[in-house]
């Protein structure tokens, strides 16, 4: 059983639907919404979701005293027949106990709301107003996402907006599918993700990645995006270039790095001099940056 009232809207005798009815039944509109409240209340307190299992369109007819009268409910869409039962649609809405529920917390709010026209207008600011359930759905909606933390590696659109903000970089309008992926890939690396801001902040005060080198190239998100650029611009690799190309001081100090970093025991002694080097970033193919 779910109360001893019904939710009826104050159109009701005057909507389409109860004048159609009334056409197709030869019946004043006020002796059709009559009888339809009888229906919907029979509903109400014989079935529990609007499913009525074994009951015929006879049956309704002999309830209410009308023949024809469920006929013309489903051709107006207020009952559906379906598989030997007939169904009130939207019963959860108007009628049961959860859209009765629903009715009285609508009334509550707006008494609420209504009592204290200056408030805030949120539903979270009224538990009052609320039953428990309510109030969970309710602040599940109105409640913020939290911003990302500061030292994550945040998302995508982060990344670009953060990359759009430094003027002399190659803008980019968008991540393409090929710039997502490989912005996907980097970001699961926890190095990539923790230091991409610093060295997009270093990148931003290097002379060759802003334009300043002789071929005047700047940096462009499909070169930041490769694996080892967030690595080399920290390393102070890109600090070193000059006019595009690395100074000898440079070759010479990135040179005794390799040595102490990557050498062992076997290696061939490597020579540190200014006129034969080591290969450098600019020295290989698809090592340094391409202006192209």
């Amino acid at each position: 059983m779910a109360g001893d009232w019904l939710k009826v809207e104050k159109e009701t005798p005057e909507k389409p639907e109860v004048l159609e009815m009334a056409g197709l039944l030869g019946m004043d509109p006020e002796k059709v919404f009559a009888k339809c409240f009888k229906f919907w209340r029979w509903g109400d307190s014989h079935t529990t979701d609007g499913h009525a299992k074994g009951v015929t369109l006879e049956r309704i007819d002999e309830l209410v005293s009308a023949p024809g009268f469920a006929d013309a409910l489903t051709r107006v869409g207020w009952l559906h027949v379906r598989s030997g039962a007939v169904q009130i649609p939207d019963f959860g809405t108007h009628m049961g106990q959860s859209g009765k529920k629903r009715a009285l917390t609508a009334r509550r709010v707006a008494a609420h709301r209504a009592a204290n026209p200056q408030g805030p207008r949120n539903a979270e600011v009224t538990p009052d107003a609320l039953p428990r359930e309510e109030k969970s759905r309710e602040e599940k909606k109105t409640k913020e996402p939290p911003p990302p933390p500061r030292g994550g590696g945040g998302g995508p659109e982060e990344f670009l907006r953060a990359w759009n903000a430094i003027p002399e970089f190659r803008s980019a309008k968008k991540l393409t599918a090929k710039r997502l992926a490989a912005f996907r890939a980097r970001a699961r690396e926890p190095d990539w993700a923790a230091n991409w801001r610093a060295a997009l902040d270093r990148a931003a005060n290097s002379p060759f990645c802003t334009g300043h080198g002789e071929r005047g190239w700047k940096a462009d998100v499909d070169w930041f995006l490769k694996p080892d650029t967030v690595t080399k611009i920290l390393e102070g690799v890109y600090d070193r270039l000059r006019n595009g190309r690395p100074s000898v001081a440079g070759r010479m100090a990135q040179n005794l790095a390799d040595f102490v970093n990557n050498g062992d025991a076997g290696d061939e002694p490597r020579r540190i001099c200014p006129d034969r080097c080591l290969p450098f970033p600019g020295d290989e193919p698809g090592d340094a940056p391409d202006p192209g």
